[in-house]
């Protein structure tokens, strides 16, 4: 932290799915899975963003959310 400067949390995390947080079996890696429980745990609100929508896209969030 450079002095002076206070660290900032962010409120709000938006993340796209596909390449980003679902890798290429359509399935969140443990690490992503951590990642967003912290995150939650922090109070920070996650949003899954995507362009095409499909049923796994609709259904991803039950998985990580």
């Amino acid at each position: 932290m450079t002095a002076g400067v206070p660290r900032l949390r962010p409120r709000l995390v938006a993340s796209d799915l596909d390449g980003t947080l679902l890798g290429p079996d359509l399935v969140f890696d443990r690490s992503v899975r951590r990642g967003v429980a912290a995150l939650k745990a922090a109070g920070v609100r996650v949003v899954l963003c995507t362009g095409p929508v499909s049923y796994t896209h609709l259904r991803a969030h039950e998985t990580v959310l």
